[in-house]
């Protein structure tokens, strides 16, 4: 049975590649960006693939995106938070604007989405699933112009150790962080 991922983030770069990947092995997914239309995929067919609007800034576009999904596939195996971005330069030049939007889209849209995620896989029978948080080494290591966004990546990591440890085993919900270095 093909296991069915959501996948935020999914219009370039970790996220992009990674549908691809989940596609090609044969299994379902649930592609996310702000602009959906944007998601084109070779292997994507109306049995296998869902393009789904989502801005991580917003929590009604994150219930909607998943209310969507489990309306297509019945389920939602693995969360893949992948969608964000990367803020450099030195922390005193950063605005007060520059701030706040990396820790809401790299921290906050991940929470939004996580907390939506518990929801979904504790109600569908049976229950469970996976839930990877796309950090970085940036979140276990503090790097030179990156001060914010290592600053979300450790905060993210944090949040996953401690909401793991409040998952009923019942429910069956699994987490993990994927630390990524640097790649094209």
């Amino acid at each position: 049975m093909p296991r069915v991922f959501f996948v935020t983030g999914s219009s370039a770069g970790l996220g992009q590649a990674l549908v691809k990947e989940i596609l090609d092995k044969g299994d379902y997914v649930i592609a996310t960006a702000r602009k959906p239309e944007v998601l084109i995929f070779e292997k994507a067919t109306s049995t296998n693939f869902l393009a789904a609007q989502l801005d991580l800034l917003d929590s009604n576009s994150v219930l909607t995106a998943y209310l969507t999904g489990v309306a297509k596939f019945g389920r939602i195996d693995v969360v893949v938070n992948n969608g964000g971005y990367g803020l450099s330069g030195p922390f005193e030049d950063l605005t007060d604007e520059d701030i706040q939007r990396q820790m809401d889209v790299n921290f906050t849209g991940a929470l939004v989405s996580t907390r939506t995620a518990i929801k979904v896989m504790r109600e569908q029978s049976p229950p469970g699933g996976i839930i990877q948080q796309i950090t970085s080494i940036g979140g276990r290591i503090g790097f030179p112009w990156m001060s914010m966004y290592s600053a979300s990546k450790f905060a993210l990591e944090g949040f996953t150790e401690a909401v793991a440890q409040e998952m009923d085993p019942k429910w069956g919900i699994k987490f993990t962080c994927v630390e990524p270095g640097g790649f094209r």
